[in-house]
């Protein structure tokens, strides 16, 4: 269960660091995906949905797709974490490219 990310010469392990970006990445992106569901229930139209039917229930890809947008940017953070190159203007650049994506998508769909 506890893996050194270090190898036996003193390197970086970069099967441990893969990983932990992978773990990473579908944690966020699950979590993400989940909460993405739950808030496209209650406000439609951040799934990109114009006008809903009562009856018809609301699409699965938009609330995958900003899953993956939010496990993206987990692993882009903690990756320049780890290099120390993580700031304030880097963390909210990366959230305006997530978002800028994200309206790109939904608009041309």
């Amino acid at each position: 269960m506890n893996v050194s990310p270090y190898a036996a010469e003193g390197r970086l392990n970069p099967a441990a660091l893969l990983a932990f970006m992978l773990a990473l990445f579908l944690l966020a992106g699950g979590l993400g995906g989940l909460i993405a569901l739950r808030l496209h229930e209650r406000w439609p139209t951040l799934a990109g949905v114009k006008a809903r039917r009562l009856q018809q229930p609301l699409p699965v890809e938009p609330a995958l797709r900003q899953g993956i947008l939010v496990g993206l940017v987990a692993v882009v953070w903690a990756a320049l974490a780890m290099a120390r190159m993580l700031d304030i203007a880097v963390l909210l650049v990366t959230l305006l490219i997530a978002g800028l994506a994200e309206a790109y998508v939904q608009s041309r769909g």
